[in-house]
């Protein structure tokens, strides 16, 4: 099995880097969950459960 990369440049220099999932709201790529094919954070998560209350 091999890993994803992400692919980017950073001023004059192209920029390879393993893959980890993030965020669609905030970006972080820290506590993600993945719900129905979207990565969302656990901040986001409460953040959204407190706006439908």
């Amino acid at each position: 099995e091999r890993d994803a990369l992400e692919i980017y440049v950073d001023g004059e220099q192209i920029v390879l880097k393993k893959y980890e999932p993030a965020c669609i709201f905030c970006g972080n790529a820290e506590n993600v969950i993945n719900y129905k094919g979207k990565n969302i954070c656990k901040n986001c998560l409460e953040e959204l459960k407190k706006s439908v209350d």
